[in-house]
């Protein structure tokens, strides 16, 4: 069987497309996984400011993984993956600027949150807060809801 060059350019097409749509869903994977291990941690660092856990000597750590993250989730962002299971907006790149500045705040006051010691409970509590605020202004505009 002799195969033509329209089927030839279509079979290429088809799995160009398959290849870009997987990399569309890991990157939206790669996104939600930082994004929750954002939200983890600031869930643990939470329970423990309410006294509702003990274990401040896990803050350190966990103020540090949230840094981390915060400092991974720009590039995670810059690519427009949409498809598969997102709660991201697509308003997200068209205010790509303003989303920008928001992640670029997160990645500077967590930083500073990791640099105090929590033994600073009203250092440390009041940059819980701001780092909180910046999550909730950013997922109030650029996530969907359930």
């Amino acid at each position: 069987m002799r195969l033509s060059k329209s089927m030839i350019a279509a079979a290429a097409l088809i799995a160009l497309t398959g290849t870009a749509l997987a990399a569309g869903e890991a990157t939206i994977e790669a996104r939600k996984q930082n994004m929750k291990a954002i939200g983890g941690e600031m869930k643990a660092i939470a329970a423990v400011l309410k006294g509702e856990s003990s274990d401040t000597a896990s803050l350190p750590t966990r103020t540090k993984t949230i840094a981390e993250a915060a400092a991974k989730s720009k590039a995670l962002f810059q690519e427009k993956a949409l498809g598969g299971e997102t709660a991201a907006k697509p308003e997200i790149w068209g205010e790509w600027d303003r989303f920008a500045a928001g992640l670029d705040a997160m990645q500077v006051e967590t930083a500073k949150l990791a640099a105090i010691d929590p033994t600073d409970k009203a250092a440390f509590g009041a940059q819980v807060g701001v780092v909180g605020k910046i999550c909730k202004n950013c997922h109030d505009t650029y996530k969907e809801k359930k």
